[in-house]
């Protein structure tokens, strides 16, 4: 399982893009205001900043490690993995809004880990 990226669920996304790209001087690599998303490129990791629009139920101020894996087998492996070891997800296994298959656990903190598959 490979680190991807770090979600971050805002009230305002223009005042995160503010913040981030302005305030710290981080490269914005993708927006899209219509969908309320954007990626910023946070050096070793990118930060996939959403608002109410991108991320909806979802409150501000979530956090999400993500996780990803080769394909759909591999999701369902690790899945039966963690629940050998009495991890169970929150959520899913689940096709996410753009095709891939996810699941989601809580930590310790009730943050989100999602794992998906790359090749979905």
């Amino acid at each position: 399982m490979k680190f991807s990226h770090i979600s971050l669920v805002v009230r305002d996304l223009e005042k995160a893009l503010n913040f981030y790209s302005e305030k710290l001087g981080q490269e914005v690599l993708s927006l899209n205001r219509d969908k309320g998303i954007a990626v910023i490129d946070m050096g070793a990791v990118e930060l996939h900043i959403a608002d109410r629009k991108g991320a909806p139920g979802r409150p501000a101020g979530e956090f999400a490690f993500n996780f990803v894996l080769p394909d759909e087998k591999g999701v369902i492996q690790k899945v039966g993995e963690l629940r050998a070891r009495k991890l169970s997800p929150v959520m899913g296994p689940f096709e996410s809004n753009d095709g891939q298959l996810s699941v989601i656990y809580a930590g310790t903190e009730n943050e989100r880990i999602e794992i998906w598959a790359k090749g979905a």
